[in-house]
């Protein structure tokens, strides 16, 4: 997993900073891809170490099931599409 997520991260350092629309919608989805893994991270993790960051059981598995396109506010502002 985490091969792919330095993938991702190496395709949006490529992109670079670019203003054209496809740059934008590049960074979008492999910001939406990368959110997907973490999303996918968390759900894998044990109830204890869930516990220790202080997240449910059922929290975890209601952000796993996020759609793909479903990004959080704060990580789409980082794109300034």
């Amino acid at each position: 997993m985490s091969q792919y997520i330095a993938v991702l991260d190496q395709s949006a350092r490529f992109i670079g900073e670019r203003h054209n629309l496809p740059a934008r919608l590049a960074r979008y989805v492999i910001l939406a891809l990368r959110v997907q893994a973490e999303r996918r991270q968390l759900a894998m993790l044990s109830d204890a170490q869930l516990e220790d960051i202080g997240v449910s059981r059922a929290d975890a598995d209601r952000e796993a099931g996020r759609p793909l396109l479903d990004i959080p506010a704060h990580r789409r502002s980082m794109l300034n599409l």
